[in-house]
């Protein structure tokens, strides 16, 4: 029974795992794009900078989260998202750029 048990654990991790997703947002035009995404709970966002010039950051600054390391054309920072809420960031350089995350 007990094999059994973990069995089924290892599956339901290994399930888990699996269905975790990255999920792109583009940086162009001075925007994010989308600029508010939803995803489950275990997903990444990944911003790539589709720029042709310049960087920009990804800065949940009212969460107290550190501010990404500056990204310039072709570049992207990712981030793991393990709690439900919403996640509301800035580019630093650009605090006009604002983007939303949703975890469900």
């Amino acid at each position: 029974m007990r094999r059994v048990l973990v069995a089924i654990a290892l599956a339901t991790l290994s399930i888990s795992v699996a269905s975790a997703a990255d999920i792109e947002v583009r940086i162009e035009k001075m925007k994010f794009v989308p600029d508010e995404t939803r995803i489950k709970k275990g997903d990444s966002i990944v911003w790539k900078s589709h720029e042709k010039r310049g960087y920009h950051t990804v800065w949940f600054k009212d969460e107290g989260y550190p501010e990404s390391e500056p990204m310039f054309p072709d570049e992207s920072w990712k981030r793991k998202f393990d709690k439900p809420g919403t996640y509301v960031y800035i580019c630093g350089p650009h605090p006009e750029m604002v983007g939303r995350v949703i975890v469900e």
